[in-house]
């Protein structure tokens, strides 16, 4: 069966099954896991994802900074409270299919809107179980790394960590096939709890750029260093690839 006919029709089923379920909130616990060009080992962090329905962030803790989530009692209801920090940030909107980033350039942040329409998910026959839930694999090419990812439907929520989506489940397990790559849930909660979650950087600009704009002016940066020399000889350099490919050899 191909993908787009079986996310119409799990889609579909969603619909009706989240309809006693809407106040609901996703919580999983991830670890993160970055071993990139220029890094002389493998990163781990901690990292944790809360949805709601329409909307979802994916925080990674490179600060240690512990729990974003907290349980509060208010004076005639218990909710769920989003603690700031400054950790780094993935929000997405699935009402608009749009995820939101800020990607940098040296230290000049650029805040990015992109969209679902990147993920060409590939369905395959072979399933395993994650943290009890039945999870088939997918395999995506995107910005030049190969991907396997693990995805169930036994959980009433759609989305995944970091950027990925656009599967009719949930996304538990994911990594690149060049081993720069990890992300594994560790932990996963529902909780019959309300959460609005904000756009992080909704207030920090006024003017979002897609990411190709961004490529656009990282590009240039690029460019412009390959002809820079310092006044004691040196040279500087941005790297081609992060955990997306930014620079095409």
């Amino acid at each position: 069966m191909k993908l787009s006919i079986l996310c119409f029709i799990i889609a579909i089923t969603s619909i009706h099954g989240q309809e006693k379920v809407d106040l609901n909130t996703l919580i999983v616990d991830y670890s993160h896991s970055l071993h990139i060009e220029g890094m002389p080992s493998t990163t781990v962090v901690n990292a944790k994802l809360i949805a709601n329905q329409f909307q979802s962030l994916y925080e990674m803790d490179f600060l240690n900074q512990a729990n974003f989530v907290d349980e509060e009692d208010g004076e005639n209801e218990t909710f769920l409270n989003i603690k700031t920090t400054k950790n780094p940030k993935i929000y997405k909107d699935s009402k608009t299919e749009s995820i939101y980033s800020v990607e940098y350039i040296f230290m000049n942040p650029f805040y990015v809107k992109d969209d679902f329409k990147t993920f060409n998910w590939k369905l395959t026959n072979e399933f395993k179980t994650i943290l009890g839930y039945k999870s088939q694999k997918v395999t995506l090419k995107y910005r030049g790394r190969n991907y396997i990812a693990f995805f169930t439907t036994e959980i009433p929520f759609n989305g995944g960590p970091w950027k990925f989506m656009g599967l009719p489940g949930f996304i538990l397990e994911i990594k690149s096939i060049d081993g720069a790559f990890e992300i594994a849930a560790e932990k996963i909660e529902i909780k019959k709890l309300p959460l609005h979650i904000e756009n992080p950087y909704e207030r920090k600009s006024d003017n979002f750029i897609t990411w190709n704009d961004f490529i656009s002016k990282y590009k240039k940066k690029y460019e412009e260093l390959q002809s820079y020399t310092a006044p004691g000889g040196g040279s500087m350099s941005i790297p081609k690839r992060k955990i997306e490919v930014l620079i095409e050899d």
